[in-house]
């Protein structure tokens, strides 16, 4: 709503400065059309003034016209593209709006100047007058034909210097000393206006001869005199009158008033006077309509000030009943915030009973793990080594902190690494179990062998957490199982190479195996022995290997002294 009202503001002041341009603008124009046309209205030679405004006036209001302008639109651009319109303005100052308006105010200031330095106290002549249409010779109240009056050069001196100011975004200082130089101008415009109006020359008995201000130089002088004020509305002594304090609502108000009902009394006074009517009744009338008028604005004034003190207890009520919902809120949350602590302080105790409870159980873990034969490893999701017992750093030859992360990776073989991590990804991908015979090789280049499984770890809801593990030594079953390949190969060998015909029977006769001694005799192969019937026993230790009753070359296989070689079968 703040933001609003500033709007609406900056626009009506930005809108004033306007059709005051226009107005002042307006008034030179007309001016020198009349003085350019010979038309003694537009030069305003038909009111009371016996002099008209002179072509100076209106080459004057015409420059102080533009340059007000030129400072309206700069403002108005400031306002809307900020600082870097400052910035980028400077570097092109003279075809900027404020440059081109310092241009224009600072020849409106030397006009002013140098028609002052013309007078009677200079009794300079520098021949600017003949420039523009002239009055007569024989003119009142010029020293030298087309001369401005004095109070029009004093104004447009300090009405350019004051433009010139405004230019050169002035701090505020200099806008206070501005806008008191126009309203000391206005105040000079004034007096000639109302001495118009009146019919009257308010300062015509102190010097008759330069004092006198036509209608429109006056009405030019207002004009100029209030854009420059509306300028800037909310610095210097205008600040006074447009802020948001009650003492500035009640000036905004009663000014315009003051100024209007004084008028207007004090024509009816010089009603009354000219009328015939004794000045007593003049001055009566007049009292009467003061005391009235002003009895009417202290009525407006009181109602106004009702109005104030009226929305200023509604905001007080307002304000004590949003402080009161306020302190029942702050109460309603004090409480829930007492619950909330309450539950917090019950929920930390449990969490730190459940951490206890958790610590004991990992602590029993762990001692159980610790003397378990074989090796425990945990892992999160990632495989990465979060735990393992003294049993699998014996075997690794791994400290807890080497193996921990990716470095249990390292304790195994060089060799089985790929294919120990592609049957890890596989069980994770197929959900199962992962169980795989390799080797470490620990740091002294000791060569382990170990058969691991691993299990998925999940949580309470189900979720696959991590994944727990055994590692279980079978270096020594290895090593049997080797010892034992070798001892059989031996004895393979031994079997094989003897000269003796030797063979291996079933205790039904079958034969399992039969020596190349043995098949060379009966000039047969293995395959179309082994598996056949012997034939019957005859004696202890003696049997008939085979029998055949094809057409081969023997017909009975020699008896087999099997005493030297006795097996289990």
């Amino acid at each position: 709503m703040v933001c609003v009202r500033e709007m609406v503001t900056r626009f009506t002041f930005q809108f004033t400065v306007s059709v005051a341009s226009t107005i002042v603008a307006l008034v030179g124009c007309l001016i020198l059309l009349g003085w350019n046309y010979d038309i003694d209205i537009l030069r305003g030679s038909l009111t009371a003034a016996p002099l008209p405004a002179r072509a100076t006036v209106g080459f004057g209001f015409l420059l102080s016209g533009n340059a007000l302008a030129l400072l309206n639109i700069h403002r108005k651009r400031t306002a809307a593209e900020g600082q870097k319109a400052e910035v980028a303005q400077k570097k092109i100052w003279l075809l900027n709006a404020s440059g081109l308006a310092a241009v224009l105010a600072g020849m409106v200031a030397l006009l002013g100047g140098l028609t002052l330095s013309q007078y009677q106290f200079f009794g300079w002549n520098l021949g600017i007058d003949p420039l523009l249409p002239q009055a007569s010779p024989n003119a009142v109240g010029a020293v030298h034909p087309g001369q401005m009056g004095i109070l029009a050069a004093v104004n447009f001196l300090l009405l350019g210097s004051g433009l010139l100011i405004l230019s050169q975004k002035p701090q505020h200082r200099r806008l206070v000393i501005v806008q008191g130089i126009a309203l000391f101008c206005a105040l000079i415009a004034l007096q000639a206006f109302i001495g118009h109006i009146y019919g009257v020359q308010i300062l015509e008995g102190v010097a008759p001869s330069v004092m006198k201000m036509a209608f429109p130089t006056s009405v030019g002088f207002l004009a100029l005199c209030v854009g420059m004020l509306c300028l800037y509305p909310d610095k210097g002594l205008m600040q006074r009158l447009t802020d948001d304090r009650r003492g500035s609502l009640m000036l905004r108000r009663v000014l315009p008033r003051v100024i209007v009902l004084a008028i207007v009394l004090g024509g009816v006074i010089v009603w009354g006077d000219r009328a015939g009517y004794h000045p007593r009744f003049a001055m009566t009338i007049g009292t009467i309509a003061a005391i009235v008028v002003f009895t009417v604005l202290i009525a407006q004034n009181a109602t106004l000030l009702d109005y104030i003190d009226r929305d200023r207890k509604q905001a007080e009520a307002a304000l004590r009943q949003a402080n009161d919902q306020l302190e029942q809120r702050v109460a309603e949350r004090t409480a829930e915030l007492s619950q909330s602590n309450l539950r917090l302080q019950q929920e930390i105790s449990q969490r730190q009973q459940a951490e206890i409870i958790l610590q004991d159980s990992e602590a029993g873990f762990r001692s159980l793990s610790d003397s378990l034969p074989i090796g425990v490893f945990q892992t999160n999701l990632e495989g990465r080594c979060l735990y393992t017992n003294s049993r699998w750093q014996q075997i690794t030859g791994l400290t807890l902190l080497e193996s921990a992360g990716e470095g249990w990776a390292r304790a195994i073989h060089p060799e089985d690494r790929e294919a120990v991590f592609s049957e890890w990804n596989r069980s994770i991908q197929e959900v199962r179990d992962f169980s795989q015979e390799f080797r470490f090789l620990t740091p002294q280049k000791e060569v382990r062998w170990v058969r691991a499984r691993a299990a998925a770890l999940r949580s309470a809801t189900g979720e696959v957490i991590g994944y727990v593990g055994t590692d279980e030594d079978i270096t020594d079953r290895k090593r049997a199982e080797e010892s034992f390949h070798r001892s059989q190969q031996k004895l393979k060998a031994i079997f094989d190479n003897t000269f003796q015909f030797m063979g291996l029977l079933t205790p039904e006769g079958i034969v399992l195996e039969a020596n190349r001694a043995s098949l060379r005799a009966i000039a047969a192969a293995p395959e179309d022995v082994i598996g056949q019937f012997s034939g019957r026993h005859r004696g202890g230790e003696t049997r008939r290997m085979l029998k055949f009753n094809s057409s081969r070359r023997y017909s009975k296989l020699p008896q087999v002294n099997l005493s030297a070689l006795r097996r289990n079968i």
